[in-house]
């Protein structure tokens, strides 16, 4: 009887073992997935608040198209992110020559506000596709209408009214206003990214908030 209770007990150790070892396992797996999901979101943001900048500076120089150029760059931008990162959306905003260029890319509107001006934007994320690269074989988005993108971007005719500066603005599903002000002066892109998953909400914003 003896014999029967300490292996019985040895049983149970394993047991008791086996479950301490699977939980672990799957503890180390949920750290592991949400460290590579916030590593991507940051990624992607850190990313265009390099290159937007960049090619704006390009366009500047090479006294560009900037308002097409930039929504153009934007769109392929996006399309790079939803490779990466589904749940990616962004906004922009800066002011060049008298104008104030805004562009939705987020997939919900977003209603703007600067000085005596209303734009109420569209999302267009849902309307770009993503791109991807196999072996070096590049599937690239088809050429979008711009028909489609107009919705999610200030006109060509969206001249500066104001004297303040201040941009401000509401993603629809939020509750949180935002208030930006922007240098006539010295053209800087300010951006706000944001990555839905489930009821969580990421937000990585650029640019001189108050």
């Amino acid at each position: 009887m003896i014999y029967m209770d300490k292996r019985g007990q040895i049983y149970i150790l394993a047991a008791l073992i086996m479950v301490f070892v699977l939980y672990t396992l799957y503890k180390e797996t949920n750290i592991v997935r949400e460290t590579v999901t916030e590593d991507d979101f940051r990624e992607i943001s850190k990313n265009y608040e390099l290159e937007s900048s960049r090619f704006l500076n390009q366009l500047i120089q090479a006294n560009s198209d900037v308002r097409n150029s930039f929504i153009n760059f934007t769109v392929l931008f996006t399309s790079y992110a939803k490779t990466k990162n589904p749940n990616f959306g962004l906004i922009y905003a800066f002011l060049y020559q008298n104008h104030i260029y805004i562009g939705n890319y987020m997939d919900t509107n977003i209603n703007f506000h600067f000085g005596s001006n209303n734009y109420n934007l569209n999302g267009c994320y849902n309307n770009i596709n993503a791109s991807i690269s196999i072996a070096g074989l590049n599937l690239a988005i088809t050429g979008i209408p711009y028909s489609i993108i107009s919705p999610c971007v200030t006109p060509s005719t969206a001249s500066v009214s104001s004297s303040n500066n201040i941009l401000n603005f509401q993603i629809a599903d939020g509750n949180i206003t935002y208030n930006v002000q922007l240098a006539p002066s010295n053209p800087e892109i300010i951006f706000v990214s944001r990555e839905k998953t489930g009821v969580e909400r990421k937000v990585y914003s650029k640019g001189n908030f108050i």
